[in-house]
């Protein structure tokens, strides 16, 4: 399946071109989650790959083990309308307790994110469409006296 396809080549490049290599890869083992876009599969634990050095091929990836570009901070994702909604009013404590031990830790089944981004206003995952200075239609507020989060609250 080609779009399941592209999902599996995302975690492919988050493993070659994102997560730093600091020490020989060689014979290291990498675990890997997939999810597909057509949500079939949902951070399914993948068999382990090996680092080995490769064949050559038209598109052969090099690596220099020895050069460093950048240190990554963390990874995130995002609390929008929808998940806070599910998280607060649907989810039972304990699911909410668990959601969140598999979100921000990184022991056990924990994926240790470290950033979360809050949208402001409708994403288009909200379950309403919605700003935090809504005005009728041809209005407009450019001093946000009207500016309010009761939304969210």
């Amino acid at each position: 399946m080609l779009r399941g396809g592209r999902s599996a080549l995302a975690v492919v490049f988050l493993l070659i071109f994102v997560l730093p290599v600091t020490v020989q890869a060689s014979g290291e083992v990498v675990n890997v989650w997939l999810t597909t876009d057509n949500q079939r599969k949902k951070m399914e634990p993948q068999s382990p790959l090996v680092f080995a050095p490769g064949g050559s091929g038209a598109n052969a990836v090099f690596f220099d083990e020895t050069q460093s570009y950048q240190q990554i901070e963390g990874f995130g994702g995002s609390f929008t309308d929808s998940s806070a909604y599910l998280l607060n009013q649907v989810a039972s404590p304990a699911g909410r307790l668990s959601a969140m031990n598999n979100l921000f830790t990184r022991s056990g089944t924990g994926i240790g994110l470290s950033f979360v981004r809050n949208p402001m206003g409708a994403s288009d995952f909200a379950r309403s469409r919605y700003s935090y200075d809504d005005l009728p239609a041809g209005q407009t507020d450019p001093n946000l006296t009207y500016f309010s989060i009761a939304h969210d609250q």
